[in-house]
């Protein structure tokens, strides 16, 4: 009885809670495996994420109790290289017969945040730059670490979630240069009822939009204290054979779920992401340094599972000539 209760509620809520293994998803659809639209390739429905197309998904109140984390999240793929970004930016201000304006020297930087209404927009918190999301594939140039759509997930105070009221998760950035499909990543989508009004995108001027039909990716996670860690160590850290200014390193990960592995680099003023995350076993990697200056530095390697939990590998010491 206790079941069939829990079904009914969870149908008139129509947002669905999923908890498994210490973890409570809180999504448009029961699991985080059916936004598979979009965003792995084909039609992209003018699904982006950017500036000028802001995403507000409304997610019912949610029971925290006897979870100690909580995070935000949304699955994202299509993302283009800085140097497309740049082509395609400066190639649309001549067809547009415009000054060519400001071109990118950095990734853009997808946003999220929460509150309890539609009209207060959150300053969020970074989700994930475009750099770490798999990229799109390029009819004309040779690209790694195309294919493919991934959740990302930051960390928020679990106090930030309401259990009394509706909770408005914002999808954004404040990058004016994302502002297409041609630059920006796209964000992933599930078939819905075509019924529901839980989502809306809001453009930069102001203009609102209800979504139906198509359920976005994004969501709650919220998990309980204790739950597994990974285990990463660098097993192999040497010179790539056929790519110069390149290391070669092979990784031993170990634990549950493992969603993404990456390297971290610190030349004595604080630990940065390096390169692509690698999200699919077995999780080898290449360190690239051609614009790195000569020094002094320590790498480390570092894994995270689906519970959120990321461990980091013993720190390797070495000189770039």
């Amino acid at each position: 009885m206790k079941k069939i209760a829990l079904l009914i509620s969870l149908f008139l809520f129509s947002v669905v809670f999923s908890e498994a293994g210490q973890v409570k998803f809180v999504g448009e659809l029961p699991s985080p495996g059916e936004y598979t639209l979009f965003a792995g390739g084909g039609w992209d429905g003018n699904w982006y994420a950017g500036y000028t197309q802001r995403w507000v998904t409304v997610l019912p109140p949610v029971d925290t109790q006897g979870y100690e984390r909580a995070f935000l999240g949304a699955r994202l793929g299509r993302a283009k290289t800085l140097n497309q970004m740049r082509e395609i930016i400066k190639m649309i201000a001549e067809e547009e017969g415009k000054e060519s304006p400001e071109l990118p020297d950095r990734p853009g930087r997808i946003k999220i945040g929460i509150s309890q209404s539609l009209e207060n927009k959150p300053p969020g918190v970074l989700l994930v730059s475009t750099d770490e999301i798999p990229l799109e594939g390029s009819p004309v140039e040779a690209l790694r670490d195309v294919g493919g759509s991934r959740w990302f997930f930051t960390e928020i105070d679990v106090n930030e979630i309401s259990s009394s009221e509706d909770n408005f998760v914002f999808l954004f950035s404040n990058d004016r240069f994302l502002d297409s499909t041609a630059v920006s990543p796209i964000l992933a989508a599930g078939i819905g009822s075509g019924e529901d009004e839980n989502t809306y995108i809001i453009k930069d001027n102001g203009e609102k939009s209800v979504i139906r039909y198509f359920e976005p990716a994004i969501a709650i996670k919220l998990v309980q204290a204790g739950s597994p860690e990974p285990f990463i160590e660098i097993s192999e850290f040497k010179s790539h054979p056929h790519i110069a200014a390149a290391h070669s390193v092979i990784t031993d990960v170990r634990g549950e779920n493992i969603t993404r592995v990456w390297l971290e680099i610190d030349d004595g003023s604080g630990w940065r992401k390096k390169g692509h995350p690698q999200q699919d076993p077995p999780y080898d990697l290449i360190f690239e340094y051609p614009q790195i200056s000569p020094g002094n530095y320590r790498i480390r390697a570092a894994a995270v599972n689906w519970w959120e939990n990321i461990s980091y590998s013993a720190v390797i010491e070495f000189k770039i000539d």
